[in-house]
């Protein structure tokens, strides 16, 4: 399966409705469910790799120490991971991942993307 992200944001406000700048706000931008599962699959092999329990990943950029990542905490966990995505990107996960809609992730958000994460790997297996 291949992402093809897109790092140009006006390539995704060229998407919206004629003065709608609500994508740049945008919760879920332009990325899929499927773009989403196989992001998370990848942060689950790079975890594997790295020899880091989720939870050990989460709390090491919790760094604050209130149970939650804020979007700064979560954009330096995910960018601190060799995905090639851009801080936009990496910005649409988060709202795809904060499930609550607070702007905060805990750590049962977390445990929902890797769950999604964890269907991508039959589909990946499968293109193979």
């Amino acid at each position: 399966i291949a992402i093809g992200w897109q790092d140009d944001p006006t390539s995704v406000v060229a998407g919206a409705g004629a003065g709608d700048a609500s994508i740049l706000r945008a919760d879920r931008g332009a990325l899929t469910e499927e773009q989403f599962q196989v992001l998370w699959q990848r942060v689950i092999r790079r975890l594997h790799v790295l020899k880091l329990a989720p939870v050990d990943w989460f709390y090491k950029y919790d760094a604050d120490k209130d149970g939650f990542w804020s979007k700064a905490e979560f954009c330096a966990a995910l960018g601190s991971m060799p995905l090639g995505m851009s801080v936009l990107e990496i910005e649409y996960v988060f709202h795809w991942t904060d499930r609550s809609r607070r702007m905060l992730v805990s750590l049962d958000d977390l445990a929902a993307a890797f769950e999604q994460g964890k269907k991508a790997a039959p589909l990946e297996q499968w293109a193979r």
